[in-house]
């Protein structure tokens, strides 16, 4: 008899556990085609359970029971989440918009090799120009020169070296040889979207990618269909500066036709070190601008974009000029839309100029005494580019051209009032003109194939391109031709290549890996300079139209955890650098201007032959509770320059950041730190320096009462530490001798209104 209980108990328990586990029958169509979708991945919320849609769009995937969650990925549709409540279900998917000037980075992709940075860093706080934006990114370091026009450094690589463009293809080369006006300071903080970053040659759509590629995406109004009016209004106040800023923009949209206008302004004063030290960082800016637009339909797209920005009276305590006025005109005409008859096959379109007027003087300096020095130079640059891109159902190929072409030219006025030797006034003061970009001109003419693929949990990413760089300077100074000859028609090729592989194991983990060739054709100031001071230190510079082309091997491996409660990734590289150009004392050279004065030798820019970096960089967010979370990151690099035996020159220290966040409802708050180790490991052809480690907290408080008002308040340095940042450029020809020490203690208050 207990026999029979014990085996109906049996029978009863694993018809019990049939009931729970089930299978369910579905299938995928396309929202406007209604056809079946092959090759999407169906997996269970919180459950390692996946399926793959076959030909027909069909799939079966056993559930623990009903109802349950289900989520389906597909690259060329928008991830969905349903919740299923019967054994058969048909699911429609909306196909996926890939936006103008985007590249594309996936949520999936986010914070591994590829990395997207949203609204929410330029929400809160404000940052004086594109570069700042950087400050607090991981794996990011930011030059600075003055308190405006910082650039990025991604791990050893600066300036060219990586790929900051504009909405998918802008690209904006500074008029200043010294980089007072970089192509982080045309484009105001405001109307910035989103920021996409790739760590390494990993792309070949948007030009030479030797380290990395950096995309800022601007703000554009999106297609509703329907009639929309805006406005969005900024204003605030940094204590430590007496700084101003503020911004106006308005959007109008009626069902397919858009028009945005926009402007903002900063007024800054110098700041006060934690020391007590007045530091030159003034600077003054206002811009605007205009975007209108038409959509023919919802995937067809025309757009008109035209700004100007300006500066004036930047101060650059770590140049030996400052700026005196800075203005650029930009114009860029964008279309997207379906090639041929087919919904699967886009062409996009991008036509754009960019004009900089730069005037640059000593009328700040101590020297102006002795001399009158004035640069005004100016740049143009005019570019293109063309992509078809093929949609398939697990699949996209990309395929294209595109044309970047540069031009620089200007000289430097100098007016000597006091013999140099004995410092007493000239009878008769002496006009000298020194040609600085000599009538330059570079013109870069790619060709790019990039296809992405899912094959079940694996996402593979591949690209080729080739380049044709073309050279000349067309009002040589007779000293550069007779050291270089009479020749100056240079021509170089160059390619970039890439694959990577990313493993999804289950939701909460994935692997990435990635292997590219990365290369960089030399940029103007490195070919043809003529005795100018450019760099770190105070040495002349001389280019070389000799120079090779700069290349990059990097292997990347990443790790991508992320549950309810821990997100994070954690990235390691290895990077072997061929011909890495940077200039080297030449004692063939003779000092041109001041011979006298220390330092009395000439660098040249040259190849180095072997250098490598290595290094990681990781982030994690843990959710404490429902309202708390801590928020944490570090990176390191470690650069070799193996041809001269010592470190590659500015590299960013060991850093780590911190911060406690509190999210309520309205209220947002938090608390943290950022600590650099020292940094001993310095270059000394470049004349670097060692800097001590560091340790500075924040802590900020924000507001939200409705929808459109917001309020944010921010201490930073609250310790009142006085510090400078390795990256920091030293004081140049001012009346003392100073390191370029970042802001004591300063409170920032910020005010958004949008409708």
């Amino acid at each position: 008899m207990k026999f029979y209980i014990l085996l109906f108990i049996t029978v009863l328990s694993l018809c019990s556990a049939m009931a729970q586990e089930m299978y369910i029958k579905g299938h995928l169509i396309d929202q406007e085609t209604k056809i079946g979708i092959e090759g999407a991945t169906i997996t269970i919320s919180d459950n390692d359970t996946h399926a793959i849609s076959d030909k027909n769009g069909d799939f079966t995937i056993m559930v623990p029971g009903l109802p349950v969650k289900l989520q389906i990925q597909h690259l060329s549709f928008q991830t969905k989440e349903v919740t299923v409540m019967e054994a058969e279900v048909s699911i429609e998917m909306v196909p996926a918009i890939r936006r103008l000037n985007e590249i594309m980075v996936k949520e999936s992709e986010e914070g591994v090799i590829w990395q997207k940075t949203g609204k929410e860093l330029m929400k809160h706080d404000h940052h004086t120009d594109i570069g700042d934006l950087f400050s607090n990114l991981p794996g990011f370091g930011v030059i600075k020169r003055g308190g405006f026009a910082m650039e990025p450094v991604l791990r050893s690589f600066k300036y060219e070296q990586i790929n900051l463009i504009y909405d998918g293809g802008l690209f904006i080369s500074p008029a200043c040889p010294n980089r007072m006006d970089p192509v982080t300071t045309h484009v105001p903080t405001d109307e910035v979207k989103k920021i996409e970053i790739i760590k390494g040659p990993y792309n070949v759509r948007y030009g030479q990618a030797m380290g990395g590629v950096i995309n800022i995406v601007t703000e554009t109004p999106k297609y509703t269909g329907s009639h929309v009016v805006g406005v969005h209004a900024n204003t605030g106040y940094v204590g430590n500066g007496n700084g101003f800023f503020g911004g106006l923009g308005l959007d109008i949209a009626n069902q397919n036709k858009y028009l945005n206008l926009s402007g903002s302004f900063q007024d800054f004063d110098n700041y006060v070190s934690g020391g007590g030290q007045e530091i030159a960082s003034a600077y003054h800016t206002a811009d605007y601008s205009i975007k209108t637009g038409w959509y023919p339909d919802k995937n067809k797209k025309l757009q008109l974009t035209f700004r100007q920005s300006f500066a004036w009276d930047v101060l650059h305590a770590g140049l030996p000029m400052d700026t005196d006025n800075d203005q650029s005109t930009v114009a860029i005409l964008d279309y997207e839309g379906n090639f041929g008859r087919s919904a699967n096959k886009l062409w996009r379109t991008k036509l754009y100029w960019a004009h900089v007027d730069h005037v640059m003087s000593n009328a700040n300096r101590p020297n102006f005494m002795m001399v009158e020095a004035t640069s005004p130079v100016q740049s143009n640059t005019i570019g293109g580019r063309f992509e078809l891109e093929w949609i398939f159902d697990n699949s996209s190929v990309f395929a294209g051209a595109d044309l970047r072409y540069i031009g620089k030219e200007g000289n430097r006025e100098r007016l000597i009032k006091r013999n140099m030797m004995t410092g007493e006034p000239l009878e008769m003061p002496m006009l000298m003109t020194d040609k600085i970009w000599q009538n330059s001109h570079q013109g870069t003419t790619g060709l790019f194939v990039e296809m992405e693929k899912d094959i079940a949990q694996f996402n593979w990413k591949a690209g080729l391109r080739g380049n044709l760089n073309q050279y000349n300077a067309l009002d040589v100074e007779d000293d550069f031709a007779a050291e270089y000859g009479n020749d100056f028609d240079k021509q170089m090729t160059s390619f970039n290549m890439f694959s990577s592989l990313t493993y999804a194991l289950n939701n909460a983990h994935q692997l990435s890996g990635a292997i590219g060739w990365g290369s960089r054709a030399p940029e103007l100031v490195e070919m043809y300079i003529n005795h100018f001071t450019v760099g770190m230190d105070a040495y002349e510079y001389l280019g070389n139209p000799n120079l090779a082309i700069e290349s990059n091997l990097q292997f990347d491996l990443a790790y991508r955890y992320k549950n309810k409660k821990v997100e994070g990734y954690a990235n390691i590289f290895y990077s072997k650098l061929g011909n890495y150009i940077m200039g080297r004392v030449d004692t063939t050279l003779s000092k041109k201007f001041m011979p006298s004065k220390p330092p009395t030798a000439v660098k040249r820019f040259t190849n180095v032959p072997d250098a490598y970096q290595v290094g990681f960089d990781w982030e994690l967010k843990w959710h404490l509770s429902p309202n708390i979370s801590l928020v944490g990151g570090q990176f390191y690099t470690y650069a070799q320059n193996e041809s001269w035996n010592e470190p590659l020159a500015e590299i960013p220290p060991l850093t780590s950041r911190w911060e406690v966040q509190f999210n309520k409802s309205k209220w947002n708050a938090g608390f943290g730190s950022k600590l650099c180790a020292e940094q001993d490991r310095v270059a000394p052809s470049f004349d670097e320096t060692t800097t001590p480690g560091y340790v500075v907290y924040h802590a900020f408080v924000s507001f939200q009462p409705t929808k459109h008002w917001y309020f944010y308040v921010k201490a930073d340095n609250i310790t009142d530490v006085e510090y400078v940042d390795h990256l920091s450029r030293p004081y140049k020809n001012m009346s003392e001798n100073s390191l370029f020490f970042e802001p004591g203690r300063q409170i920032r208050l910020n005010l958004k209104y949008t409708f």
